[in-house]
């Protein structure tokens, strides 16, 4: 059952390189076996194939044209999609934070959820998506202590590089990507807030609702927030518009293949935008900066990824950049997302005119880095006893990627015998606004009905498959047990600063697991517990000293 990673990082090099000197071509990647369809009902969509016509490297600007073409395999099976984004954010942040997503982020239900001693959750939805920065000063993150570098001394040196928005930096690839409807209107409105931003252009060709392909020229505008980058895009009338807008064309060695705009239609985003009544952003891209694509870790997160979940994946290759994509598409993604799936991508961009900062700082180093801290906090058993298992953590963990099963529904409940179910709470957080601390829980699964059985089922089986992989490869992983939302598998990779959250929304083992409290450094109710008599996952009484 284990994957051969050797095998997968051939097959990665003899992914088409894109060639330098030579007129444009078309590469055709195809993908015909897509595990992961969920049971929502409807025709199951099992494949894509997707045309991309690609100028050569060498031009500033990049001009994509993209196709889609899906079939129907008539199978009916469990599937997974991205639900978020997080990232670990400086001490004390929270209110500046929360700010800029109220205000100007486009998304909704913002909030500075409490996870206890000044640690917070700050999160807005984009429909059914989320965006989170995580403060948490109890939390470690540092390699050595004192080494004045962690969550807090990364953030500053990406800040920094990042100065006035003027110049490109390497930590740029770390963003998110979002669709508005009005992006001049957007920079003039943080201009006029007192942030600093960047406005690039590039050119995209899609079909419209007709099918016709329609040549759109697309604005990009940025801005720099708790160290990463926030990537606004929408529809300018024309080239000359975004010249005279001051929205500049890519330039080559910025990587223009890492910005364009994939598998999102700008009509269905416009549709999805008009029926919203409140979300004026619709997340499409979330980016990650890296050092390779072929290191040994590298190959290793992405096989895993794709053997658990059944992810889309695709390497371009260049002279200036190297982009890794990865994305779903299932009858869950049909769904929420239209005739082309829910529209976004992960992106691992790989600049190699772009690795290290003013300062020195490089991407491998940050990587090297965070890696090292996973292997100072994070416990890795073979075996051993199972309420034990994966309960260390690190602020780190907090920077993910978070990919949810949809196979299954929630049939967790958390149960107390005198006083009847506990208070529902935030999906990343046990904490309870109502001032008053939550009975003690006891968890306990319960089969609603036959559906829910065989779903949860289902879940437990996969579940099973993730611990197995996890313990026979020997990865870095934190699991949490949240309130009203399942096993969630916190885990780092080498070659990689972004984690990646897999969240199966079922409980698997024993009562041993444990839910978060950013009132201890080890992030744990359980440890909390044992070593401060807490009883309250919200960590109240430690809050309250």
């Amino acid at each position: 059952r284990k994957i051969t990673f050797q095998s997968l990082a051939m097959a990665m090099e003899r992914d088409p390189l894109i060639p330098s000197g030579e007129p444009s071509k078309t590469y055709v990647h195809s993908w015909k076996s897509i595990a992961g369809l969920c049971l929502l009902g409807g025709a199951a969509i099992s494949g894509v194939t997707y045309k991309q016509t690609l100028l050569k490297e060498s031009s500033p600007q990049l001009d994509t044209k993209i196709d889609y073409e899906t079939f129907d395999s008539g199978a009916d099976s469990d599937g997974w999609y991205i639900y978020k984004v997080a990232f670990a954010a400086k001490d004390g942040e929270e209110e500046s934070l929360l700010k800029f997503m109220t205000d100007h982020s486009g998304g909704t239900s913002c909030s500075a959820v409490d996870l206890g001693c000044d640690g917070y959750k700050i999160t807005c939805d984009y429909g059914i998506k989320q965006i989170h920065y995580v403060v948490a000063p109890k939390l470690r993150s540092e390699a050595v202590d004192g080494d004045n570098l962690g969550v807090n001394g990364w953030t500053e040196l990406a800040m920094n590089s990042f100065n006035d928005m003027t110049e490109f930096s390497p930590f740029m690839h770390d963003k998110v990507q979002l669709f508005i409807e009005d992006v001049v209107t957007k920079g003039k409105e943080l201009e006029a807030a007192g942030y600093r931003i960047m406005r690039r252009s590039s050119l995209v060709t899609q079909e419209n609702d007709k099918g016709i392909s329609v040549r759109y020229t697309v604005g990009h505008v940025m801005v720099a927030i708790g160290g990463k980058i926030w990537d606004f895009v929408g529809e300018l009338d024309s080239v000359k518009d975004a010249v005279s807008e001051g929205f500049e064309s890519w330039a080559a060695d910025e990587c223009p293949l890492a910005h364009e705009i994939r598998g999102a239609s700008f009509s269905s985003l416009r549709k999805a935008a008009a029926k919203s009544k409140t979300t004026s952003a619709s997340l499409i891209s979330i980016q990650t900066a890296a050092s390779s694509l072929s290191s040994v870790g590298s190959v290793k997160k992405m096989g895993i990824i794709k053997r658990l979940t059944g992810a889309l994946q695709e390497t371009v290759k260049g002279e200036y950049c190297d982009v890794q994509t990865m994305h779903y598409y299932d009858e869950w993604e049909e769904l929420t997302g239209g005739s082309s799936g829910d529209q976004l991508y992960i992106k691992t961009v790989v600049n190699h005119q772009h690795q290290a900062i003013q300062t020195g700082e490089t991407i491998k180093m940050l990587e090297d880095y965070v890696y090292s801290v996973h292997e100072r906090y994070l416990s890795k058993p073979k075996d051993g006893d199972m309420s034990h298992r994966w309960r260390g953590w690190d602020h780190w963990l907090d920077l993910h990627v978070g990919l949810k099963y949809a196979g299954s529904s929630m049939v967790t409940e958390t149960i107390d015998s005198e006083k009847g179910p506990a208070p529902s709470s935030d999906s990343d957080s046990s904490s309870s606004d109502s001032g008053t601390p939550p009975p003690k829980r006891n968890r306990k699964l319960i089969g609603v009905d036959d559906e829910e059985t065989e779903l949860q089922a289902n879940c437990l089986t996969m579940a099973t498959e993730l611990n197995e992989v996890m313990l026979d490869e020997d990865l870095m992983v934190g699991k949490r047990f949240i309130l009203s939302d399942g096993d969630h598998y916190y885990t780092g990779f080498q070659g990689s600063s972004m984690a990646v959250e897999f969240n199966t929304e079922c409980h698997y083992g024993d009562d041993g697991a444990t839910d978060i409290c950013t009132c201890v450094e080890m992030n744990s109710e359980l440890w909390a517990e044992e070593n401060y008599d807490v009883a309250y996952s919200s960590c109240y009484e430690l809050h309250s000293n």
